[in-house]
This record gives structure tokens, C-alpha cells and sequence, in this order.
């Protein structure tokens, strides 16, 4: 059985916090590049593992940024 923190940051640092925004910025850049939305779905689907208060909190937060900050930022409404 494959464990998910071989693919995954933690949530327990700030290293942690950091590799998390930087993989989230990262997928809505990328899904801006791509023609058709559905590729650009695959980007912008995230797994969160676990839904305790971070996990909880981590995903309002890539909501908030998918629905208001980044899609003031990017032309293709990567949150269409």
C-alpha cells in the first residue's frame, strides 16, 4: 500500500506551508497555459488528505483563491 505523504507535504512547518502554496500556485499557472478546460481541470483538482481543522481550512483557502484572488489574475478563469 502506497502511503500519501510519499506524494504529499505535511502540514507542520513552515517549509511545509510553503511547498503547499508553491504546488497551488504552480497547478493554477499551468492549467492557465492549456487550451481546453478540461485539461485545465486536471491542474486545478487537489486531494486534501484528512479533515481535521487544516484540512478543512486548506480547502476554503484554495476555494478563496480559485473563486476570488487568482481569478482576478488570470484571463482563462481557471475557476470557470
Amino acid at each position: 500500500m502506497t502511503s500519501f505523504a510519499e506524494f504529499a507535504p505535511g502540514m507542520k512547518t513552515l517549509d511545509d506551508a510553503l511547498t503547499i502554496r508553491r504546488r497551488v500556485f504552480r497547478a493554477f499557472e499551468v492549467a492557465e497555459t492549456l487550451p481546453t478546460p478540461e485539461e485545465r481541470s486536471e491542474w486545478l483538482t487537489f486531494a486534501i488528505v484528512g479533515a481535521g481543522t487544516h484540512g478543512v481550512e486548506l480547502a476554503g483557502q484554495i476555494r478563496e483563491l480559485a473563486h476570488r484572488t487568482i481569478a482576478r489574475e488570470f484571463p482563462n478563469d481557471p475557476a470557470a
